[in-house]
């Protein structure tokens, strides 16, 4: 943690902080030798040629559904013979297990990219009533939105929200900043059946309440394909991200755990 800023380090004493940098190992090694954006995995099946499951369409809660994922075995949202069938979501699942025995989990973030979007369940069906934590989710993916620009110091905004409250955020525009949408999977980008935050709220299966999926930013010089980001948009990125993590934690510690 060398670097961090003092009036951060209340992100490492309240909180305990589990981070999977990336989950797909072998999937990811392979965009570096083979294909610039692959996203399944490279599990070998004996009953097809075609390789690997999409590991966000392989978790269980909508998984098999007909919308937003597919059965066939050579498309890139194959959900897989069976949910949790690829090691890597496998092991998500057993890990989970393990840490949500031992401790009280409140919040999970797994990351994407790319679309600009601060996403909350469901993703596997679009009726929003059916999502009993949806407006304290959207509260809280409102109250950081401001957070997650480029040109936006933390201190600064986080001042700026917290003063003015969540009705503050349509006002804010600075230079250069990356407007991101906050809402429901189903409905700011697609359906998406299978999808690990859907699993991770679920309260059948994780049971997490603030359950997030984020899609970064978008390559601006790359109208055709959008998953090329510059390299001059690493650091960016880096800051909008954490500075959406910082926000989230502090949201949800001051506004709903009541600092337990």
């Amino acid at each position: 943690m060398q670097g961090i800023f003092d009036e951060d380090l209340d992100l490492i004493f309240d909180f305990d902080w589990y981070i999977m940098p990336v989950v797909n190992v072998d999937g990811y090694r392979y965009t570096w030798s083979d294909d610039r954006n692959w996203r399944k995995t490279r599990q070998i099946y004996d009953f097809t040629t075609c390789i690997g499951a999409d590991p966000n369409r392989n978790f269980p809660v909508g998984w098999g559904g007909e919308y937003g994922a597919s059965a066939n075995p050579c498309d890139i949202t194959y959900f897989g013979p069976d949910f949790f069938s690829e090691p890597c979501t496998f092991n998500i699942g057993a890990y989970f297990e393990f840490v949500l025995s031992e401790l009280n989990v409140i919040y999970y973030q797994n990351t994407h990219s790319a679309a600009e979007l601060i996403m909350y369940p469901w993703g596997y069906k679009c009726n929003e009533n059916d999502n009993p934590d949806a407006e304290d989710q959207d509260l809280i993916g409102n109250i950081v939105r401001a957070l997650f620009l480029p040109l936006c110091s933390f201190i600064l905004c986080a001042i700026y929200v917290y003063l003015q409250g969540n009705d503050a955020l349509a006002e804010v525009s600075l230079p250069g900043a990356t407007p991101y949408q906050v809402g429901p999977i189903c409905n700011i980008i697609y359906p998406a059946t299978g999808g690990t935050v859907d699993w991770a709220y679920d309260p059948t299966w994780a049971g997490i309440k603030y359950a997030y999926s984020n899609e970064l930013r978008e390559g601006a010089n790359h109208p055709i394909d959008i998953f090329l980001v510059d390299p001059e948009d690493i650091e960016p990125n880096g800051e909008e991200y954490f500075a959406f993590h910082a926000a989230v934690a502090r949201a949800i510690r001051d506004n709903v755990t009541g600092n337990d």
